[in-house]
């Protein structure tokens, strides 16, 4: 929660749930939390394409927009333009921009996709999955990044990469022998991480987190981890 000096009239508060949305609820917290912008993506678990996605504004930032004094440096961040586009205050509209169709319709798609199986059936679903991938790290010793459950994210899972294994090498293997990505560590976490995400309505799924778990075990299986023994002569079809 946000103190009273924060909530201040000079204090705006922006919250980028890369990985929500469809994974966990994202929208239900910004009352508790008052943030003023939520921007939804659309790639990650929606598994729409990038480049447009819903957003939320609180009616603090609203009428901060409106009474806004100066203009921005690029057109294509006005965002009361972007309101006379959308008919956001006035029944006139004015023209923007060329719409990205395509991607439009990608969205409408897949988030008649989360209607059809429903928002509660989704969310538990990721959670499922999670949960899932995390048994089967654990019976190879792999331990997580974040060591407390409640700080964990469902849709983004960070392993830590055992001492002596090289995490590129089992990045490779895991693409070259199962299809499978497995991105390393960004920033400081960089090759002291391996990051797996579990998102959308592909991924999500017992056979795609079973197939993620036979690539670890084959990939540090060849390198001789103690935890992956089970991947005996080799690795395993699913």
């Amino acid at each position: 929660m946000l103190t009273p000096v924060q909530l201040s009239q000079y204090c705006y508060y922006m919250f980028v749930p890369a990985a929500k949305i469809s994974g966990r609820s994202a929208v239900p917290y910004t009352e508790p939390w008052l943030w003023d912008h939520l921007p939804l993506f659309c790639c990650t678990p929606l598994l729409s394409l990038p480049g447009a996605a819903p957003f939320y504004m609180s009616q603090r930032a609203v009428d901060k927009l409106k009474s806004r004094k100066t203009k921005p440096a690029t057109y294509n961040l006005d965002l009361n333009l972007i309101a006379d586009y959308w008919g956001w205050f006035k029944p006139q509209r004015s023209y923007h921009h060329t719409g990205v169709v395509s991607t439009f319709y990608a969205m409408r798609e897949a988030l008649a996709i989360v209607g059809d199986e429903g928002l509660s059936a989704m969310w538990d679903r990721h959670l499922a999955a999670h949960e899932q991938l995390w048994q089967g790290l654990t019976e190879l010793g792999l331990e997580p990044y974040v060591t407390n459950l409640t700080d964990r994210l469902v849709t983004v899972n960070t392993i830590k990469v055992p001492e002596g294994v090289d995490w590129a090498a089992v990045s490779a293997d895991a693409m070259s022998e199962y299809s499978v990505e497995i991105a390393g560590g960004l920033g400081p976490s960089a090759g002291k991480v391996w990051r797996i995400g579990i998102m959308g309505a592909m991924n999500a799924r017992p056979n795609a987190v079973q197939q993620v778990i036979q690539a670890f075990r084959y990939a540090l299986a060849k390198q001789g981890w103690k935890g992956a023994a089970k991947a005996a002569n080799g690795k395993t079809e699913l």
